[in-house]
């Protein structure tokens, strides 16, 4: 067995080409349109999260204080 950074690496089917940055480096297999649809939609879901988040923090770090972000929501977004 394998390891990598997440735990064992995923196995490929090897009857299909599939990416082999996304095996090494995400741990997930894109081999057809419905993986990268999937891959796709994932990170872009990462990314807005992100993006989202940005004026809390900027507003958090002027006034010094965590009052306007809840331990609860930052538990279910790091939980999913």
């Amino acid at each position: 067995m394998m390891v990598g950074f997440g735990g064992p690496m995923v196995v490929c089917p090897r009857s299909e080409k599939c990416w082999e940055w996304a095996r090494v480096y995400m741990n997930y297999c894109i081999c057809d349109a419905k993986d990268l649809a999937s891959f796709s939609l994932g990170m872009l879901s990462v990314l807005s999260w992100s993006v989202a988040e940005v004026p809390q923090i900027i507003t958090n770090y002027k006034t010094k204080t965590t009052e306007g972000i809840s331990a609860a929501f930052l538990l279910t977004w790091v939980l999913g």
